[in-house]
């Protein structure tokens, strides 16, 4: 019986198996929405608006204000709204001033900025926006009152369980995809799909259960939405009650969002994570390979490990302890595990004489009988209920744990002095599981419920973490490796995809999930290759995964059973040494375009629509993506070899032998199990270097691929930090680039033989041309500030 009861259990309060309740449905709840302007006025840069509902209720306290000239923020409640509260969510309030101008018509208003135009009907009510143009890019669904037993309301709220929720709905355009909203990992395209925010310990990666809600998304229109909330929130995205629209519900008794227009993808990025933040740049060390299983058990299991790596001549930056480092059933009280791992401090300097940096695993569960427990419990630093009674859960271990409250800055000095203790002892970063388990009853020391803190809580428990790793290591040195997420997670880089099954069909899940979570803002992310749970992978999955999770932001092996490559085969381990070389290789190319994506919020992966955003044939593409903006991968995602893949227009050439291919088109092939379509797309500029064991190596070697039609610009970010840019003029193409300390190979692809080279500014050692690559070929010292290389015809 005590079983029973515990499954029970671990299912509700931690595992938080929740049922969809749907948006609407008149047979359970009263339904208030808007139906027309009762008054307005302009305030201190908004329109404020009361708005009567029907069936007449309460009427709806409207702002609508502008955060910037393509971006408006609508906020509603009953009575007065409240100021408008930025942490934790948000890090600024605006990002640009706007001096808006409001007209009155006969049956509507307008507010205006210089880029977009919000109109208001006042009777019956609506809004839709339009760009400078006159585009209509956003619109409320109002069509949906039409459909009197099966309605689909705009702006409005409903009474449901004792409590007010809001809700609102968009149309959507027959042909309109819809992308984001966290780590999803069914199908980009959100269409057709019903979606509950509601973070859990998915315990898999194939269901519509996640570990990352971000109450975001933009669209083949060109705009995006934020909700601003970190409470449970249920978006139904064209889904089967309402074909025609998007309708999303929010359990507050308020509710925010903001537009973006952009009507570039990328633009509406930026501005949804100049927002809600942007990551600093991750360590080098931590683009690296991170090798790991669960579990390690052991001091010597560890140092195996390494020792290997290094005699197989496998590139790797990070060794990752799951739960063994502390005794059983004692996660997480951070006290190590001294008959398993002896004199940790010795293990953290033999490891680092080794390149090697590592890893801890974690969870903000803390067990019952360990003396962290008695110490939180003493200093009211875990989770209560309204009786202030300590709520305690299961953890995966099936052991009594209470909650940090991270709310209480106490607590997270106390929770961060911890990590201060063990990053002292030579670790170098933690892994933050879990994080997903907040009970709906709880409430924390800021006086928020469960309700609305349950996502939140990845953004403070995460940034607890990322915070002493940055007191200790330095402002900008900050690094987790965490599970949850929700808005504004980007700002504690990096997230990985939890606890996929070792099958084809899963990475192929993981895959979207990544691309889903690309476009929800978040521009770093991973996942485990080989898959973490079931049987031991084939070689062949292992291989397949390995392949692109080296070509992903970051690269973790992990698993229930071994994903070191030797225990797949020499011919894997073969396959994985070169990959990693492969991504070593590329690390200046790499870690160029995580300093993009840190200034700009663009992530490393993209999906295809990110890139070619009017091209229809890539709205619902999502087995292949662009790592950076120059390289296309396609994953293998079956045991046979068999891939079938879109090129979008232009030229490309295959990376293996560097031959042109045309793109507009869709490709079959089968690959050799060593090999994976990997692709340079048109006016790209790839800069590697020859690959090293790890990264307090130094690199050299020095290489620039350029592969231009036109034009192409790269910032370069690495041990040297410079631009490049290329230009064909006239038919001669000019490179520029900065002064470097070291000697660069320059490889012109796609070129007719030269009729003369000139190097400017630099020391041009010598220049060849294969006639086979149509390549020119040659050897560089760029010595001034802006170094010209000119191509002649």
């Amino acid at each position: 019986m005590e079983g029973s009861y515990f499954s029970r259990r671990y299912y509700q309060e931690y595992l938080h198996k929740v049922e969809r309740e749907p948006v609407f449905d008149k047979s359970r709840w009263e339904y208030h929405y808007a139906s027309h302007v009762d008054s307005w006025a302009v305030q201190d840069n908004k329109l404020k608006l009361v708005v009567e509902t029907e069936p007449k209720g309460n009427p709806l306290h409207v702002e609508l204000f502008f955060l910037g000239e393509q971006a408006l923020m609508l906020r509603a409640g009953l009575g007065r709204l409240p100021d408008l509260e930025l942490e934790p969510i948000m890090i600024k309030r605006m990002l640009e001033p706007v001096k808006p101008e409001v007209k009155e018509l006969d049956d509507a208003l307008t507010f205006s900025s210089r880029e977009i135009t919000c109109h208001i009907m006042k009777k019956p009510w609506c809004i839709k926006l339009t760009d400078k143009n006159g585009k209509v890019f956003f619109e409320e669904y109002t069509s949906g009152i039409l459909r009197s037993w099966f309605p689909v309301y705009p702006l409005g709220y409903k009474i449901a369980d004792g409590g007010t929720r809001f809700f609102e709905s968009v149309y959507l355009r027959p042909a309109e995809s819809v992308y984001g909203f966290g780590e999803r990992f069914g199908p980009l395209d959100k269409r057709g799909q019903t979606l509950l925010l509601w973070n859990s310990d998915t315990t898999l990666t194939s269901s519509d259960r996640s570990y990352k809600s971000i109450p975001f998304y933009v669209t083949s229109e060109g705009y995006g939405l934020f909700v601003k909330t970190g409470s449970k929130t249920l978006f139904e995205v064209g889904s089967e009650y309402c074909y025609n629209s998007i309708s999303f519900e929010v359990w507050e008794n308020c509710l925010e969002y903001v537009v973006f227009y952009g009507p570039d993808l990328k633009h509406v990025l930026k501005m949804y994570t100049e927002l809600t933040g942007r990551p600093s740049l991750p360590p080098l060390w931590s683009f690296g390979l991170w090798m790991s299983r669960c579990a390690y058990q052991n001091r010597r299991e560890v140092e195996e490990v390494a020792q290997k790596l290094r005699n197989q001549k496998i590139p790797c930056d990070v060794l990752h302890i799951d739960p063994s480092w502390m005794k059983p059933k004692r996660c997480c009280d951070f006290e190590w595990n001294e008959e398993s791992f002896p004199n940790p401090e010795d293990l953290a300097k033999k490891l680092k004489n080794l390149g090697f940096r590592i890893c801890l695993w974690e969870q903000p569960y803390v067990p019952k009988g360990t003396s962290m427990y008695e110490e939180g419990l003493k200093k009211s630093f875990f989770l209560k209920d309204k009786e202030d009674r300590v709520i305690h859960i299961p953890d995966f271990e099936l052991c009594e744990v209470a909650v940090v409250d991270f709310t209480n800055p106490k607590a997270r000095e106390w929770y961060k002095s911890k990590h201060l203790d063990l990053f002292k002892r030579g670790v170098s970063v933690f892994k933050c599981d879990m994080g997903e388990a907040v009970p709906e009853q709880a409430v924390f020391y800021n006086g928020k419920t469960g309700v609305e803190m349950h996502n939140l809580y990845s953004l403070y428990y995460q940034g607890t973490v990322f915070e002493a790793a940055e007191e200790f290591f330095g402002k900008g040195n900050g690094l987790v490796w965490g599970r949850s997420g929700c808005a504004g997670i980007q700002r504690y880089p990096i997230q990985w995809s939890g606890d996929s099954h070792t099958t084809f069909e899963d990475m192929a899940c993981v895959l979207r999930g990544g691309l889903s979570y690309s476009l929800s803002g978040v521009p770093f992310w991973s996942h485990d290759i080989g898959g973490f749970q079931g049987p031991k992978p084939s070689q062949t999955l292992y291989v397949r995964w390995a392949q692109w999770g080296l070509l992903s932001s970051h690269s973790r092996c992990h698993g229930t059973t071994p994903r070191e490559p030797w225990e797949y085969g020499e011919e894997a381990v073969r396959i994985f040494r070169d990959f990693a070389h492969l991504r070593y290789s590329l690390l200046p190319y790499i870690y160029s375009h995580a300093y993009e994506s840190c200034m700009t919020g663009i992530p490393i992966v993209r999906p295809l629509v990110l890139e070619y955003q009017d091209d229809p044939n890539v709205r619902r593409v999502d087995l292949e993506y662009l790592f950076g903006s120059g390289l296309l991968v396609v994953p293998v995602l079956n045991e046979e070899g068999y891939v079938e893949y879109y090129l979008p227009h232009g030229k490309w050439l295959t990376w293996w032998d560097k031959k042109p291919v045309q793109g507009g088109c869709w490709n079959r092939e089968k690959v050799p199990l060593h090999r994976i379509p990997l692709f340079i797309r048109e006016n790209s500029l790839i800069p590697r270097a020859a690959p090293v064991e790890h990264m307090g190596e130094k690199f050299e070697g020095m290489t620039l691929e350029v592969f231009v039609k036109d034009k192409a610009f790269l910032n370069y970010f690495f041990d040297e930090n410079f631009t490049i840019e290329a230009l064909r003029e006239n038919g001669n193409l000019r490179l520029k680039m900065g002064h470097s300390g070291k000697t660069w190979r320059i490889i012109f692809y796609g070129e007719n033989r030269p009729s003369k080279v000139n190097c400017i500014g630099g020391d041009l050692i010598s220049y060849g041309y294969d006639d086979e690559l149509t390549a020119v070929d040659l050897k560089m010292t760029p010595r001034s500030r802006e170094c010209l290389l000119e191509i002649k015809e």
